[in-house]
């Protein structure tokens, strides 16, 4: 299991990248889902805004 700052160091390099376009801001928010819940990314795909409560 990568440590916690090696997870945001990756954030960080693909934020880079989303403010250059090489990737879009979509593909950030994928891989921070998938990093900081430990998701499978077959459940992130099947998530929508409905199952999520932004009130917590």
């Amino acid at each position: 299991m990568p440590k916690y700052e090696a997870l945001l160091e990756a954030v960080k390099k693909a934020k880079y990248h989303v403010d250059r376009a090489r990737y879009r801001l979509r593909d950030l928010a994928l891989v921070s889902i998938l990093i900081y819940t430990g998701c499978r990314i077959g459940e992130v795909l099947e998530l929508r805004l409905e199952d999520i409560n932004f009130k917590k």
